[in-house]
């Protein structure tokens, strides 16, 4: 996905859920992050060459840093949860991260880090 249409799904994320927008970059680093003192989020350049459902996920799961704060708990879990069923993707989770993500209607998108179902 290009760097315009990450930034529409994190708008888009941002306005369903009613929170203040982020602005989204690109970086060749290996892992995202989110800041938010500045309102933003980074997510690598790997991450949005994968499938198109693992990079919204990605932009998602930062966003959803802005609500539940910096960790990975059962509130954190919950905000992307719901953020990621706005664009009807479901998670299953290894620990934290996506073991595999889902449609909607059960048929697998995409595998841990964005490998092909």
């Amino acid at each position: 996905m290009e760097i315009n249409e990450l930034q529409a799904v994190a708008d888009l994320t941002c306005e369903a859920l009613r929170i203040p927008p982020v602005a989204v970059a690109q970086i060749t680093k290996r892992r995202g992050y989110a800041r938010n003192g500045s309102r933003s989020v980074s997510i690598p350049k790997w991450a949005t060459e994968r499938s198109e459902a693992y990079a919204i996920y990605y932009v998602v799961h930062e966003v959803c840093h802005h609500i539940a704060g910096m960790g990975h708990g059962t509130d954190f879990q919950d905000c992307e949860v719901k953020a990621l069923a706005l664009w009807d993707i479901k998670i299953e989770r290894k620990k934290i991260y996506a073991r595999a993500l889902y449609s909607g209607n059960g048929e697998k998108l995409c595998g841990d880090r964005g490998t092909p179902p």
